[in-house]
């Protein structure tokens, strides 16, 4: 009788775990319920975009972004210490994922006077051809002394990160860069698009003819120096890749930087591979992907993954799955990327999925951060047909949508690690946004209605 009984409840608990395995499986997706959350979404960031200046403590078309101290940092101060910061990266970067939700779908009629103000906030850091990640001003007033006055020294620099010496002032007075250009010459491509596409030409704002040139100045040829931490992870030497900064490398940089010129943070250049995939869909933007020098930097990124150096290949990403989020919208721009890197790359995301939809991180409480990198990037590169990654993605919507903070009228997601001061602080010097975390989530949302649901839901103003 107790075997029969043990065989019964054997049978019993079979049948419920199949049941609940195959419930785990069938996901909710509901069209109009991601609709709606991409609306607030947008609403929100329409909401925390700053529409008045207040110089040089806010500016107008920006949107809030802050520098966070996850340890305590020689120079950089003491764990925990975190303070607003308004540079050219988180803007142009939220104002490029909005620009192309309404070129997919020009129902959003507000998107175009939100960019209007971005793309202004975006022209402003502008210097000679090239754009930098900080405003030019004045040394902050603890380290203003005779030198800095007699010369009305001016600096790049954040607008209320507490520099404790005139050393950090210097240090940081950084020259223009690759990634903040890149993904500013696409904001200006992208703007006047939709000024076209809305017959609006006389409020197009200046785009350069080319870009390419503008990056093939500073590649990694014929370079006798090498970055320590591209050193230490053998991301190579002479590669062909693009540089991030748009400067002359000096040793003595770190221990005596330049007073009166702009210096590269540690005085030698590097090359990372998010900024160099960022390049790649600019180049693509300017239908310039197919030069010589894009290959070359293509070939890098494509070394990069095969040898498993993707995370720590991002100098300035520490976040999981940024490379293969940038590559992904390199790929929707038409680079061409091996079939073989696409698969690798999908197979790491799909392997280190959790159980609940979510992908984890190196950075405590990153998680969403970096499962949306993963997100984006597998609703870009999966076959559409295939249900399994579909199932997959499917989980993973659940996740964003569960850790969405929603209110009547907007929602918001916690912002994360978006990328840091790079290099040994990369995972604990970072600048992170709720508003660009909220873009990212906006942007699975619209991808994955526009990509999976043939039929258009109507958008509520």
């Amino acid at each position: 009788m107790s075997a029969l009984l043990i065989i019964r409840f054997g049978l019993l608990m079979a049948i419920l775990l199949i049941r609940f395995t195959s419930d785990a499986n069938q996901i909710d997706i509901e069209p109009i319920r991601l609709q709606n959350l991409l609306n607030k979404a947008i609403v929100y960031l329409d909401r925390v975009q700053v529409k008045i200046d207040s110089i040089p403590f806010k500016y107008k078309g920006e949107w809030p972004s802050e520098i966070v101290n996850l340890k305590d940092l020689p120079i950089l101060g003491s764990k925990g210490y975190s303070c607003y910061d308004s540079n050219c990266f988180v803007t142009s970067s939220i104002h490029n994922i909005l620009a192309e939700i309404y070129l997919n779908d020009p129902s959003y009629r507000q998107i175009p006077t939100i960019l209007e103000l971005s793309v202004e906030n975006i022209l402003s850091f502008k210097s000679g051809n090239s754009f930098n990640f900080w405003h030019e001003l004045r040394v902050p007033e603890n380290i203003r002394n005779r030198f800095t006055e007699k010369n009305k020294i001016t600096r790049r620099r954040s607008n209320h990160f507490n520099y404790t010496s005139g050393y950090t002032s210097c240090l940081f007075n950084i020259f223009n860069d690759a990634d903040d250009s890149a993904e500013a010459f696409r904001s200006v491509s992208l703007y006047n698009k939709i000024c076209k596409l809305n017959g609006l030409s006389d409020r197009m704002v200046w785009k350069p003819d080319s870009i390419g040139w503008v990056f093939n100045k500073y590649r990694d040829i014929d370079r006798s120096h090498i970055n320590y931490y591209n050193f230490y992870n053998a991301h190579g030497k002479n590669t062909g890749a693009f540089l991030t900064w748009f400067g002359n490398e000096r040793y003595s940089t770190f221990l005596f930087p330049e007073r009166k010129d702009h210096n590269l943070p540690l005085g030698i250049n590097d090359i990372d591979c998010v900024v160099n995939a960022n390049v790649l869909t600019s180049l693509a933007e300017y239908g310039e992907e197919n030069s010589k020098e894009a290959k070359q930097a293509l070939n890098w990124i494509f070394k990069m993954v095969e040898k498993e150096k993707c995370n720590s290949c991002g100098y300035y990403y520490p976040s999981c799955f940024s490379l293969f989020y940038a590559l992904s919208k390199a790929i929707s721009k038409g680079v061409a990327v091996r079939e073989d890197v696409i698969q690798k790359a999908i197979n790491q995301m799909v392997n280190s999925q959790k159980i609940d939809g979510s992908w984890g991180d190196e950075i405590e409480g990153n998680e969403l951060h970096c499962s949306l990198y993963a997100l984006n990037a597998l609703i870009d590169l999966c076959n559409k047909s295939d249900s399994q990654l579909r199932m997959i993605i499917e989980k993973g919507l659940n996740f964003v949508e569960g850790s969405a903070n929603i209110d009547s009228g907007f929602c918001y997601w916690e912002g994360g690690a978006f990328f840091s001061v790079g290099g040994i602080a990369r995972k604990s010097h970072i600048w992170r946004s709720r508003a660009y975390t909220t873009a990212l989530a906006a942007e699975a949302l619209g991808s994955f209605k526009s990509n999976f649901f043939q039929e258009s839901t109507p958008v509520e103003q």
